[in-house]
């Protein structure tokens, strides 16, 4: 059960693609007591491993040591008219909740979902147009209330996550992965508004997974955003409506869609 002297406060949680305009490849490094992990994965279609043309033409890849850190990049050369960039999803300290301030949360929204008589049905949205969140104050959908609702997620035992197109933060997700016995909790997954549908949701939401199997869970909770690309996003990755649902976690937002999705 959520612990009784952190109160889970109301919040949203967006993660909508829409189209891509680059391609994007996505590189998971992180590490803790149980888990390693380091890959590639193509960021529109969740492929895992180098690209085809890449992995297999001596004259696109290589590796090569950097200055006298003589680390080991890779490099890749691209054909003439196309472009590849590369995000990466690593875990962050717990001071660094503070990069919510970075991401953009807005988005237009035409349908979203309910759950009537016990089915998910859509409906046209409520709200279309979604804001950012307010740059001032501490109230609800304000920077200040979710960089506080990221730290509490992770003094209760939360992992942050976030996803880098080089310095520049474009995504962020926190998951609790022992919440309950068997049961890891997605607390919070957002990605800015001009990475949707570049692998940024999804490398996060692999990445939470991983560390939530890791920690023994055998099964996933998410309290979506009703709309349609958020639900649909996790839907797609494998969630069913919560049946039942958790009580703490539905009193804390009665308004979004609460999913589990089985992770063994």
């Amino acid at each position: 059960m959520a612990n009784a002297t952190h109160p889970l406060p109301k919040r949203s949680r967006i993660s909508s693609p829409r189209s891509p305009s680059t391609r994007y490849w996505v590189q998971t490094s992180y590490e803790n007591d149980v888990t390693s992990r380091s890959r590639w994965g193509l960021a529109a279609s969740g492929q895992v491993g180098l690209p085809r043309e890449v992995a297999h033409a001596p004259t696109c890849l290589s590796r090569r040591r950097e200055g006298k850190t003589g680390r080991s990049a890779l490099a890749i050369t691209v054909p003439i008219g196309q472009s590849v960039r590369f995000m990466q999803v690593r875990k962050l300290r717990a001071d660094e909740v503070s990069l919510v301030a970075a991401i953009d949360r807005s988005e237009h929204v035409e349908v979203e979902y309910r759950v009537i008589d016990g089915q998910l049905q859509q409906v046209p949205a409520v709200i279309t147009d979604v804001p950012a969140w307010e740059p001032t104050g501490s109230g609800p959908h304000t920077v200040a209330a979710e960089i506080e609702f990221c730290r509490s997620a992770v003094m209760r035992g939360g992992v942050l996550l976030g996803a880098f197109d080089a310095e520049r933060t474009v995504g962020l997700a926190i998951v609790h992965p022992s919440f309950e016995r068997l049961l890891a909790w997605l607390a919070f997954l957002h990605v800015s508004r001009s990475y949707r549908r570049k692998g940024a949701a999804q490398a996060l939401w692999d990445a939470a997974v991983d560390i939530s199997t890791a920690g023994g869970a055998e099964s996933i909770y998410v309290s979506a955003t009703p709309t349609e690309s958020a639900v649909g996003f996790y839907l797609r990755q494998g969630c069913r409506l919560a049946q039942p649902v958790h009580p703490d976690l539905f009193a804390a937002e009665p308004d979004d869609i609460h999913l589990t999705c089985s992770i063994r």
